[in-house]
């Protein structure tokens, strides 16, 4: 049975391998190091998904209220399910958690990025499913300038 639970300092070293499969490779340490700086610096939300002991997905989250508009976001930061374990609801899950929680924000809203090379294993179909959409008048495009 799938138990979605509250991420605490035990579980770091389980996520290693969750966002390795992510294309997000890190170590322990940096991960400890920016989960303390995330807690810090803003709200931001980390629920595991266990089963038979071993954690299998994970979903992270950040809360911000906007200049713009009234509505709560909720940006899905990254989400996580084990690759043996996907196709049976995990991530379906923890994405209800997590609106579940912005419910009790409304209005508010999720939004998430995804790459376009994961289009191809089908996880912007996943996202569709559920409800997440980049078309019409809502529509967006995602640009980024890294700055080091």
């Amino acid at each position: 049975m799938i138990q979605i639970q509250e991420f605490t300092e035990k579980h770091f070293k389980s996520l290693i391998p969750l966002l390795d499969q992510l294309g997000y490779p890190t170590t322990e340490e940096d991960l400890r190091r920016r989960y303390k700086q995330c807690q810090a610096k803003g709200e931001i939300g980390v629920r595991i998904s266990v089963m038979d002991e071993k954690v299998i997905g994970f979903v992270a989250w950040s809360r911000v209220p906007l200049l713009i508009s009234d509505k709560m976001r909720y940006h899905i930061d990254a989400l996580g399910v084990d690759e043996a374990y996907r196709g049976k609801g995990i991530g379906k899950a923890l994405l209800q958690y997590v609106e579940q929680q912005a419910e009790r924000d409304r209005p508010a809203f999720l939004d998430l990025i995804s790459g376009q090379h994961r289009a191809a294993k089908g996880t912007h179909a996943f996202y569709k499913k559920l409800g997440f959409h980049n078309e019409g008048p809502t529509g967006k495009i995602y640009l980024r300038k890294d700055l080091y």
